[in-house]
């Protein structure tokens, strides 16, 4: 991960943390920000051809990973057009095959932070606290249905990290349909589709937007930009910096740039 990127987490992390009265209870994240399974089944697709295709097709996967890291929207497949599919194809391979697909997945950036982050909420929870404190860490699927395999795999992912008191729980709802109580909960939240989470349900964005109840909230967001706005490319750094800006007056937001290492 880009250093300056992680100092610049790691600072907002560091404030929050101090502004925290009491113990970290909860902490939630979208799985798709965590790891990436349409690269998997991209990946899968590769499977299927002789070896000395399938590493072109490798080679060619990292070659665009660096214009696919710095996308500012939700889309795959058309950053890669050599490979002539679709995010609907995709889609369906990951539907047809979800355990296997979601071996080759690769973990993102924002899942080393999410390490990070609970490993500092257990040191922030053992000053605030004289009980040991348990954080749960809600992890919500919204694409791919959850293996037992799967679920082991990060469990023991989180405990070997150092972050032996957290313990981590598994939903398959659809996204931000939990309600207020559920996600203000969360001490810490990673968010893959702010603007989604912010409207998709009247009384989350109620609670949001018009009596700032997530003030005291730490929200972590994929940079997104809404294709329909048509900003010209020379604006759309300024774009992404005053949405952060405008959210951050009702919210304690962040946006978490998102890459996967290759």
């Amino acid at each position: 991960m880009d250093p300056t990127l992680r100092s610049k987490i790691e600072e907002a992390s560091k404030k929050y943390f101090e502004l925290m009265a009491g113990p970290i209870y909860r902490v939630y994240a979208d799985m798709e920000y965590l790891q990436d399974f349409r690269i998997g089944a991209l990946v899968s697709l590769l499977r299927k051809k002789g070896i000395n295709e399938a590493k072109v097709g490798l080679d060619y996967i990292r070659s665009c990973m660096s214009a696919y890291n710095e996308r500012l929207d939700f889309e795959t497949a058309k950053y890669f057009p050599m490979l002539k599919t679709t995010d609907a194809e995709l889609d369906e391979i990951i539907r047809q095959n979800p355990l296997g697909v979601a071996y080759i997945s690769p973990f993102t950036s924002t899942w080393s932070i999410l390490l990070d982050v609970l490993s500092a909420a257990r040191f922030h929870n053992d000053k605030v606290s004289e009980r040991t404190v348990q954080t749960e860490l809600v992890l919500n699927l919204t694409t791919v249905p959850w293996h037992s395999d799967l679920q082991a795999r990060l469990r023991h992912q989180v405990y070997t990290a150092g972050s032996s008191d957290a313990y981590v729980t598994f939903r398959s709802t659809p996204r931000y349909s939990e309600g207020y109580d559920f996600y203000h909960s969360a001490a810490i939240l990673f968010i893959w589709d702010i603007e989604y989470f912010i409207n998709g349900d009247p009384a989350l964005r109620n609670a949001i937007c018009d009596n700032m109840k997530f003030y005291n909230n730490q929200i972590l967001a994929k940079p997104y930009v809404k294709p329909e706005l048509k900003i010209a490319p020379d604006k759309v750094k300024d774009s992404v910096y005053l949405t952060e800006e405008m959210l951050d007056r009702i919210m304690n937001f962040e946006w978490l740039p998102t890459s996967i290492i290759v």
